[in-house]
C-alpha cells in the first residue's frame, strides 16, 4: 500500500471514529443516564476501564 493510500484510509478511519463518538456523546450516554441508577454508571465506567486497561496490556500500549 503506497503512503498516499494509506493517508487516505487514515483520514477515512478518523471520520468513522469522530463520527461514533459524537454518536456515542449526544445519543447513546444520554439515553443510558436516564435509564441507569448512579451504581450502575459507576459500574459500567468501572468495566469500560477494566476493559481498556486489558486491551491495551494484550496489544502493549501504555495508556495515559
Amino acid at each position: 500500500m503506497g503512503s498516499e493510500e494509506a493517508l487516505d484510509l487514515l483520514k477515512e478511519l478518523q471520520g468513522a471514529l469522530e463520527n461514533h463518538v459524537r454518536e456515542e456523546e449526544d445519543y447513546v450516554f444520554p439515553a443510558a443516564q436516564g435509564d441507569l441508577s448512579d451504581a450502575d454508571l459507576q459500574q459500567l465506567a468501572q468495566r469500560v476501564r477494566e476493559t481498556k486497561a486489558r486491551l491495551a496490556q494484550e496489544k502493549g500500549y501504555t495508556l495515559s
